[in-house]
């Protein structure tokens, strides 16, 4: 069904692959997948009226990218850490974004947690675009959620993200060793 051209088909034989399928396939499969769509997402999201076939089909790319991980962390498997961890390093901001939206099911996991915070880096770096933004907002939503950690004060708005950014540097040289 990972095959089939429909995108709900696939989207949804992604997500029951990851909850119910044998682990090494389920990753190895989804993991396969997932690095076609990471290769055709573009980089800019179509927005020009001209472009609506084209954001169609971003948005069903999308789509079918967001379930394929949702399915590598229904695994739960220690297996799934390294793509999801790639994807938290991808060029593409809107990759990063959906693995971002994804990881949340691996607390307390190092190399997940390492590649949060590297990304909020390099977001906060990043000269800001709407796929930029985006990446940064997922990043910042999952890194309570993976570190456990709910002492850091929520950003407030963009002009705090020099906070939030140098306070999560902080928490990490304090804990990375203390995760698994």
């Amino acid at each position: 069904m990972l095959a089939d051209p429909e995108s709900s088909v696939k989207g949804y034989a992604a997500e029951k692959l990851g909850e119910v399928g044998e682990e090494a396939i389920a990753v190895q499969s989804l993991s396969r997948e997932a690095q076609n769509f990471e290769k055709a997402l573009a980089l800019e999201k179509p927005e020009k009226p001209d472009e609506k076939s084209e954001l169609a089909k971003w948005e069903e790319q999308e789509r079918v990218l967001n379930s394929l991980y949702a399915g590598l962390a229904k695994t739960k498997s220690a297996l799934a850490v390294a793509p999801l961890e790639k994807a938290l390093r991808h060029s593409n901001p809107w990759v990063v974004r959906l693995a971002a939206e994804n990881c949340h099911g691996f607390a307390g996991n190092r190399a997940i947690m390492k590649a949060l915070v590297d990304g909020l880096a390099k977001y906060y770096a990043a000269v800001v675009t709407k796929g930029n933004s985006a990446a940064w907002t997922a990043i910042s939503m999952a890194m309570p959620l993976v570190s456990g950690c709910n002492d850091i004060p929520t950003q407030k708005d963009g002009g705090d993200a020099g906070r939030w950014n140098s306070d999560w540097q902080k928490w990490w040289r304090a804990n990375e060793k203390k995760l698994k």
